[in-house]
């Protein structure tokens, strides 16, 4: 049986980010119809990807050539007053248990907010029901409340897992009103280790479900994944799992985001020609040098791949991915998705990510 959400089983491995995509740009119009073209069925958006004009260009691509068994996947948990109020159907009200981040917006999972956020969301996207909804990056809470401090705080996790619950709860109703297919998390913290302050768990995610429903509609969980940023699926929890084995005991299908794009303090691009200054060329070369001397051989082996095509490559790969979520608003990064599955996955993916470093 398909998670909750996913009315067409398991998605392809490579599916359609639309972090940057604008709806008012013709390139990344004819990204998507390339991509659905392709045999693409996965399609991730969210409220707040260029003031919700990544889910207005979707609505409209799907509404004029039809649904067929593609799953969108949407997110929301950001308030970004400037943004929202250039919108013309943005959050413009406060919301309870909102969180004011060093960063210069507010975040919020509350019910009220997350109810909002899904009417909207169905309206820019034009469809009666969100397949997969996901809280974006819920832990907004834990970093802005610990701020520095070093340690778990039991009491700052409790009320963490008090707002899961209560976030869940809601789209548990929100799935018997038939406006949401399935649910989930997207968390830039999922894989750190539960004595990180601000880790966000699989355990965590699971217990909070759990006590909402023994049959909750909690189906999906996402994360970035890439050359650099490797926690979740390298790093061995308590059970002696990683993040993405636990996610797959437990039945739920596994996204990753950024595999190219990789975050080290800042923006690192796993791409050819495409880095910054002279230091970031010299990384990436080590890098390239790396992978070859683990035994990654398409590099070479395969006409016009690229580092970008590796990177996408060994995260592809690997056995507990479902699906990998790259940013795709040119033709050209559709058409080099479907290079890299025109290739059989790299059997020693796990391998070679472990020893890179």
């Amino acid at each position: 049986m398909a998670p909750a959400g996913w009315d067409s089983g398991v998605p392809a491995k490579i599916g359609f980010g639309g972090y940057r995509v604008e709806e008012n740009v013709a390139e990344h119009h004819e990204a998507i119809e390339a991509f659905l073209e392709q045999g693409g069925d996965v399609l991730d958006t969210a409220a707040n990807y260029t003031c919700g004009g990544s889910e207005r260009l979707i609505g409209a691509v799907l509404a004029a050539h039809g649904k067929g068994r593609v799953t969108v996947v949407t997110k929301a948990g950001y308030l970004e007053p400037m943004v929202e109020g250039r919108a013309s159907d943005g959050l413009t009200r406060a919301y309870p248990e909102s969180v004011r981040t060093p960063y210069g917006f507010f975040h919020c999972i509350h019910p009220e907010f997350l109810a909002d956020a899904i009417t909207r969301s169905l309206k820019r996207l034009r469809v009666e029901r969100l397949d997969v909804f996901l809280l974006h990056n819920p832990e907004y809470f834990l970093t802005t409340t610990l701020g520095a401090r070093p340690k778990v705080d039991p009491a700052v996790r409790a009320a963490f897992r008090l707002r899961l619950e209560a976030a869940f709860a809601h789209l548990e109703r929100e799935v018997q009103a038939g406006r949401v297919g399935g649910y989930g998390v997207s968390s830039n913290h999922l894989g750190r280790p539960a004595t990180d302050p601000v880790a966000v768990t699989v355990e965590d995610l699971l217990l909070a479900a759990h006590a909402v429903s023994s049959t909750a509609a909690f189906s999906t969980v996402q994360c970035p994944l890439n050359l650099l940023e490797r926690d979740a699926a390298l790093l061995r929890l308590p059970a002696h799992t990683s993040a993405l084995e636990a996610a797959k005991a437990a039945g739920l299908l596994v996204l990753t985001n950024r595999p190219i794009n990789a975050m080290r303090g800042t923006l690192v691009a796993l791409r050819d020609g495409r880095s910054v200054d002279s230091r970031s060329e010299i990384y990436l070369d080590a890098l390239r040098r790396a992978l070859d001397a683990n035994g990654y051989k398409r590099l070479d082996g395969v006409r016009g791949w690229t580092l970008a095509h590796a990177a996408l490559d060994l995260v592809r790969s690997l056995p507990e991915v479902d699906c990998v979520l790259n940013g795709m608003r040119r033709p050209a990064y559709v058409r080099m998705a479907g290079e890299v599955l025109a290739q059989p996955p790299e059997p020693e993916a796990l391998r070679i990510l472990r020893s890179l470093y």
